[in-house]
């Protein structure tokens, strides 16, 4: 059984078949062009918007998480929450014109997704949530173990409650010469069982000697774009060498609704 199923676009029938399968995630290799893809990653690391993730050290990023909105009380800050909604729009155009004068991958990204089945950015109160943001892995950085759900993150919200499926996706520009791979844990913990595993002094994340070894380490090119479960617990290893780049977002699936993508 394939843990992840190799494709060109991303479609309907694709989704579905991937339900009904074991695989963890889905790849398309060559999404951009590796050549476009490492000179848009050098672009990306020039820019004035590069700053510091919230509350995960040493990550750098150009756009805001919906994560960087909790406080240290593990809730939802609305000051913090409010700069979050009213800086999306800033932090896609600082993206798109990075880029240039290569088209943003993320405008492939949102044309082909909206091809098949329609696609939309989750809205909380009426404003979007941040479509996508880059993010930057450091020289020495492990991304811990840790896994993404929405309904955890935002529970009142009502597509939170709807989402079949959670992915990750991500859109590689840049990767390690050694180190940065990605980690996946095939086996579904119950919340009982993460809080567990969870790492002390961590907000987010587990403690990888309370877990098994991984199933899977994913290897990537610069171009590739990855989906997979943003539900079961995965990781980055630690940056050995150089830097890695990529784009990140999140897809939300449901059987005859349209896609919605946020971060």
């Amino acid at each position: 059984m394939k843990s992840i199923i190799e494709a060109k676009t991303i479609t309907k029938a694709l989704l579905e078949e991937w339900c009904e399968s074991e695989a963890i995630g889905i790849r398309i290799h060559g999404f951009i062009p590796p050549d476009e893809a490492l000179e848009i990653a050098d672009r990306l690391l020039n820019s004035k918007s590069l700053s510091n993730y919230q509350n995960i050290q040493k990550m750098l990023s150009i756009g805001q998480s919906f994560f960087e909105t909790y406080g240290l009380d593990g809730n939802t800050d609305p000051v913090a929450l409010a700069n979050y909604l009213d800086h999306v729009d800033y932090f896609q155009n600082e993206i798109r014109s990075s880029c240039l004068p290569y088209p943003s991958p993320l405008d492939k990204l949102w044309k082909m997704l909206d091809a098949d089945m329609g696609a939309e950015c989750v809205s909380i109160d009426g404003q979007s949530m941040t479509p996508a943001l880059v993010r930057v892995f450091p020289e020495y950085y492990e991304f811990i173990p840790h896994n993404d759900i929405l309904y955890r993150d935002v529970p009142k919200l009502k597509i939170s409650q709807e989402i079949k499926i959670q992915f990750a996706m991500n859109i590689y520009l840049k990767n390690s010469p050694e180190g940065g791979k990605l980690q996946v844990w095939k086996q579904h913990f119950s919340e009982v069982e993460l809080q567990q595993l969870s790492l002390a002094g961590s907000e987010f994340g587990y403690d990888r000697n309370k877990l098994p070894l991984p199933d899977i380490e994913i290897e990537t090119e610069p171009g590739d774009l990855l989906l997979f479960d943003s539900t079961l617990i995965h990781a980055v290893t630690t940056i050995k060498q150089g830097v890695r780049v990529n784009i990140s977002s999140f897809l939300g699936y449901q059987p005859g609704m349209p896609l919605v993508y946020w971060i």
